[in-house]
């Protein structure tokens, strides 16, 4: 809450430089902080909070990654995000299992990470229902 806070009290070159400190420092809880502002800041600051927290969770090893991607919400979506930066071919299998998650957010960034890992599209057509995603992950 004092993440958001802070976020919120500061002017826009003092934010800019916050979320730089938060994005970069080497303590755990600045993840969780970031991820929990989102929601209490303005929407013209939200898109700038996502974005820290996914180049912070981008230089995660893999296996805290795909950790990650195990939570809810805002950390979830930006661990799936986080993956299309990192292009690690070890999170292919996670990626799929993120072709059939009830975020739609999550599943669109899970299809563009392995376009670019793969090459191939795992999309299925907009508007579809969600027991059409299955094939997109069994492809």
């Amino acid at each position: 809450m004092r993440l958001a806070a802070s976020l919120r009290a500061a002017t826009p070159d003092q934010r800019e430089q916050l979320l730089a400190r938060y994005r970069d420092a080497t303590e755990g809880h600045y993840t969780e902080g970031l991820a929990h502002a989102i929601r209490h800041v303005s929407v013209k600051v939200q898109e700038k909070v996502r974005a820290a927290l996914v180049e912070r969770l981008a230089r995660l090893p893999v296996d805290e990654l795909r950790a990650r991607l195990e939570g809810e919400g805002e950390l979830r979506r930006a661990a799936a995000r986080a993956c299309v930066g990192k292009a690690d071919a070890e999170m292919i299998p996670n990626l799929i299992d993120l072709l059939t998650d009830t975020d739609l957010d999550v599943r669109e960034v899970a299809q563009q990470a392995l376009r670019r890992l793969t090459g191939d599209d795992y999309a299925r057509a907009a508007g579809r229902p969600q027991r059409e995603h299955e094939p997109a992950a069994a492809k």
